[in-house]
Parts: C-alpha cells; sequence; structure tokens
C-alpha cells in the first residue's frame, strides 16, 4: 500500500474513532513516518496530495484535518407537510454535535418561478436539496446528481422502500403516502347508511348516493382549482377499485376507460359535487359539509381538530383502506424523494457532507420525529406501524398495507406527463359537460402514451 493510501486510511479510521475532527491538527510528517513507514519527503508529498483533495488544510503551523468550512445549501421542502420554521427545528435538532458545518437556508417548494431565478440560486448555492413529489415535480429543479459516487449508497439504499421499476440513482426514497376513504359517521348515521357497507367494490355507491339526495346532502364536494393541480391523482384508487391493474390495460392497448369499470368511474365523477375555485381544502368533507371523501392522506391524524389547522374539524372520523375483498389486495402508494445538485466546484470532501445529511435525513430517528410532526408514513423499512406517534394505540392501521398487499406506486401507473393529459380530458367531462363517449376514447388513446421514468 502506498504511503498516500496509508494515510488517508489512517485518517479515516482516526475519524471513526472519533479521535479526529474537522479542524483537528494532525501529527507532525516526521511523527507520521514513524508511525506509517516511508520517508519524511514522501509522507510530505502525500500530504500535499491530500492537501488537493481538500482532505486536509496544510498551513505554516502544521496539518489541519479540512471541513470547517461552511457550506450553504438551499433546502426546498413540502410546506404542505412541514413549515419552514418546523424543519429547521428538526434539522437543528439532528444535526447537533454532527460536524458538517452546512449553513442551512430552507424554502418551500414552488417558490422558483422564472429561469433568471433558477440561475441565482446555481450562482449563490453550493448544494441544493430539494424534497418532492416525481408527480408534482416539474421543470424548477436543478439536474439531480448520482449518489452513486458514494462507497455507502447501496447500502443505505437497501433499507429504504423503493418503488419497482424506478432508477434511485439520483434521488432517496423520503416520505410514503397511503390514501384511504374518509367517513363522516354522525353524517353517514344522520342520512341512514350503513358506513360498514363500504367497500373498494363501489357496489354500494348508487344507494349511499340516493340516501344522500334524499337529505340533501352532496355525496362528496372537492374543490379543484384547475390551474395547478392532477384531477387523476385523486382518483388513482377508485380507477384500481372499478378497473384492476394490469400493465396491458393501463399501458397497452387493452382498453381502461372503454369497459363498464371505466364508464362506471365517469359515472361516479359526474356524482360528486365539484366546486372550481382555489379555496383551500378545509371546507367541504372537512367542515362536516359532506358524508364522504375518496382520498385522505395520514396527515389527518394530526391536523384534524387541531388549532394549528383551522377549518379541519371532523367530528367522527373513520378512514377506511381501498382493498379488495378478495384476492391479493392492492395498495396504492406515493413517494415523495429527496435528491440533489452540487455546484461544479464542489469537492469530494464537501460532497461528503451533504451526502451525510441526506442520510441523517433518511435515518430511523429523523424519520419518526418527521412522520410525528406531520403524520406521513416513512420510506424506511423496518419501522412498525403502532412505532409512529399518531398510530400507537393502532386506531390508524388502514393507512398500512397489510403484509401480503400487492403495492403500487403512483409513480407507477402514469407519469407526469400522462397525468396532465389524463386530468385535462377529466376536467373537460367534469367541468365543460364534453360527451361521455368521446372522452373515454381519447382517455385510452392518451393513458398509453410513452412512459419514461426519471
Amino acid at each position: 500500500m502506498r504511503v498516500q493510501e496509508r494515510l488517508k486510511r489512517y485518517i479515516e479510521n482516526e475519524i471513526a474513532a472519533g479521535n479526529l475532527h474537522p479542524g483537528d491538527r494532525l501529527p507532525s510528517l516526521r511523527s507520521l513516518s514513524e508511525l506509517l513507514g516511508g520517508s519524511y519527503v514522501t509522507m510530505r508529498s502525500a500530504m500535499e496530495k491530500l492537501r488537493k483533495e481538500h482532505v486536509v488544510v496544510v498551513n505554516n503551523t502544521g496539518s489541519y484535518l479540512s471541513g470547517t468550512n461552511k457550506i450553504r445549501i438551499r433546502l426546498n421542502i413540502i410546506g404542505s407537510d412541514l413549515s419552514v420554521e418546523a424543519m429547521r427545528r428538526l434539522l437543528n435538532k439532528h444535526l447537533a454535535n454532527t460536524e458538517l458545518y452546512l449553513d442551512l437556508d430552507i424554502h418551500e417548494n414552488g417558490e422558483i418561478q422564472t429561469l433568471e431565478h433558477l440561475k441565482k440560486i446555481q450562482s449563490s448555492y453550493s448544494a441544493v436539496l430539494t424534497i418532492d413529489s416525481p408527480i408534482h415535480s416539474s421543470d424548477d429543479h436543478l439536474p439531480a446528481a448520482s449518489l452513486k459516487e458514494f462507497p455507502d449508497y447501496e447500502q443505505h439504499l437497501s433499507g429504504l422502500k423503493i418503488p419497482e421499476g424506478r432508477n434511485f440513482e439520483f434521488a432517496l426514497p423520503f416520505i410514503n403516502e397511503t390514501m384511504a376513504m374518509g367517513i363522516n359517521t354522525n353524517l353517514m348515521e344522520k342520512i341512514g347508511f350503513d358506513h360498514r357497507k363500504i367497500t373498494s367494490d363501489f357496489d354500494w355507491w348508487e344507494e349511499y348516493v340516493e340516501k344522500c339526495r334524499c337529505h340533501n346532502l352532496p355525496p362528496s364536494i372537492l374543490h379543484w382549482d384547475r390551474k395547478h393541480l392532477f384531477l387523476i391523482t385523486i382518483f388513482f384508487n377508485l380507477l384500481l377499485s372499478l378497473s384492476s391493474y394490469s400493465p396491458e390495460k393501463y399501458f397497452g392497448k387493452e382498453p381502461l376507460f372503454r369497459t363498464p369499470g371505466g364508464r362506471r368511474f365517469l359515472k361516479i365523477l359526474s356524482d360528486i359535487r365539484f366546486v372550481e375555485s382555489s379555496l383551500p381544502a378545509s371546507t367541504g368533507f372537512f367542515r362536516n359539509e359532506t358524508p364522504f371523501l375518496f382520498q385522505i392522506g395520514s396527515w389527518i391524524t394530526i391536523q384534524n381538530n387541531n388549532s394549528a389547522y383551522p377549518g379541519i374539524a371532523i367530528d367522527s372520523l373513520k378512514v377506511i383502506p381501498y382493498r379488495k375483498k378478495k384476492g391479493r389486495n392492492i395498495c396504492l402508494q406515493s413517494c415523495s424523494i429527496l435528491e440533489v445538485w452540487f455546484r461544479e466546484t464542489l469537492v469530494r470532501e464537501e460532497r461528503k457532507r451533504v451526502w451525510n445529511l441526506m442520510k441523517i435525513m433518511t435515518s430511523r430517528d429523523f424519520q419518526l420525529d418527521y412522520c410525528r410532526e406531520t403524520g406521513r408514513i416513512s420510506s424506511l423499512r423496518d419501522i412498525y406501524p403502532t412505532e409512529y406517534y399518531w398510530n400507537r394505540n393502532g386506531r390508524w392501521n388502514a393507512f398500512f398495507p397489510d403484509p401480503e398487499d400487492q403495492i403500487l406506486y403512483q409513480q407507477q401507473l402514469f407519469n407526469r406527463n400522462i397525468s396532465g393529459i389524463i386530468s385535462t380530458l377529466l376536467e373537460m367531462y367534469v367541468f365543460d359537460h364534453a360527451d361521455t363517449e368521446a372522452i373515454l376514447t381519447q382517455l385510452d388513446l392518451k393513458k398509453s402514451f410513452p412512459k419514461i421514468n426519471k
């Protein structure tokens, strides 16, 4: 082993043992020569090479372990999950005593509106971390860096839940979400409908709609902003319930929408009261104005009747999972990712510090704290349902897949382009009253648009 390699191995071992920290002075070159072997001249040459790699800092007083220079990082977060202030508190807690020397600037996703803003960010930060959903992510992201340069990347990734068929060279799974049906049991009792009849096959729907009409209640209310949201994402579970999953049906030539299930899908959409507005979600179901919501996430466990979330106050909430009665059940999840952009001038030692931050954010302790604050579900494999603070009594087990369930991810169904196209067609049907058969035909034509994974 060459002297440079022995010196680097010595530094790495001392760091791992806790004997060497960023900014600490290394033994003299003569001491290192005696300890590791090799001449003084060879050791000086090896130290100079490590200086060029930014592993050490060398000056007139000696050699020091680098890593005390602060790296300016922008972190883009999902604001609907956690506020900037709350994320800062969480990171401060988990970064204490880590000696990563990071200058974190936290922002909500969606703030980047122009190319000029993006260029300004490139010039202002050494790295940009982004938490986002691939379905909703847009062109406001800087190109993600490959994570394969880090030796422990594969090992760290193996502890995370990975959506089948997705390339995770450029991102880590961060947070998962399972959606369930939301039930207001008080209103169900008021209209005289037994909520125990509610199953994923929706055979109960027509009877339920009739009960609602007799009591002048809408079967479901959805406020919708056509400018910013994809309608299909709210109804993926309904579509899967009415038209069971197969690759040929969802991506190939086999009809998905021009089928009894597809026609029933549009019929159910026509029974919903859509309100085209930019009003927040804290209306309709969340104000006890309708007994049923097609899709509700585990965040409701934290937000319902919480003074920090005014307007979300469901009197008698129950959630029912989307599960088939027979055969292997399908559980649909969405996956938010954590990705990073590095400025080209960022050296290996600095990139490794940012990578360590990513590992902390996808560690067990951080994930449990994040889920405690947000009501979300971790991307880690080894966390049990009752370990989540909001589900410690097992009340919300409906949000967790059964062990024998087949798990599908939204990203496996339709990519962002197809989701946008299908949502536009559904909005034409819902809001513009387009012809049913014409819409069904167009939906089947567009759903097999070439699927391109990132």
